[in-house]
């Protein structure tokens, strides 16, 4: 009932296509693992599941682990992925693979010597992050390049909240500049109009932050 009210259009949906939407999609990825067991917790924490176009799912589920091949990613792999944050089931492979290309930018200023696929790895262990705007996971990123990973302003400090946080930061501290390097990635460039940006929000200025990408 809990799931009819979070998604009405179930209340009218005939019972048939509903089961019907979810054996297909089992069906589909069966040589995959996937049972309907696993997958109806992830419809009840994401009702909308019970009415999503098995195809579409499973385009979107195909279509994302494609892009990522080259890294060691795989259906196999990627499923137990959506199946713990159900948003991935239905939401742009293009919009997660932008989350994705952020999370390996990161990962790789983090950990400069892992492997395409221990860095892949290591994004997967963290589901949530995949959904998360790239404006979001950046914020520990910079972060720890302002402090150089050590002495952080217990301001500053804690795992949400932190463009806020730095924000407030930089209000407080209006003369602040911050010089460091990042790899030469694709996504470099828009880590640092991130960057400024959120200098420009904050102090009205476009040099708080001095950002040099590494050559290759």
């Amino acid at each position: 009932m809990l799931s009819c009210i979070k998604q009405p259009q179930l209340f009218y949906q005939s019972p048939d296509t509903i089961e019907k939407h979810i054996k297909n999609l089992v069906d589909k990825f069966e040589k995959e693992g996937l049972t309907a067991e696993k997958y109806l917790p992830a419809c009840l924490k994401q009702p909308s599941l019970f009415c999503q176009s098995p195809d579409k799912i499973e385009n979107n589920v195909r279509a994302l682990v494609d892009k990522f091949k080259e890294e060691g990613l795989t259906v196999e792999k990627y499923l137990p992925i959506c199946l713990k944050q159900p948003p991935l089931f239905y939401q742009s492979p293009n919009t997660i693979e932008k989350h994705i290309k952020a999370l390996i930018f990161i990962k790789k200023n983090r950990y400069l010597n892992l492997s395409k696929d221990e860095i892949i790895e290591k994004i997967m262990k963290s589901p949530l992050l995949l959904c998360l705007k790239n404006e979001t996971n950046y914020a520990p990123l910079l972060r720890t390049k302002m402090f150089n990973c050590r002495n952080i302003p217990k301001s500053v400090s804690g795992s949400s909240q932190i463009n806020q946080k730095i924000s407030e930061y930089l209000k407080e501290n209006p003369n602040s500049k911050f010089s460091f390097t990042i790899i030469n990635d694709e996504m470099s460039q828009e880590f640092i109009d991130y960057a400024n940006n959120l200098g420009i929000i904050a102090l009205d200025r476009d040099d708080v932050f001095d950002i040099k990408i590494a050559p290759n």
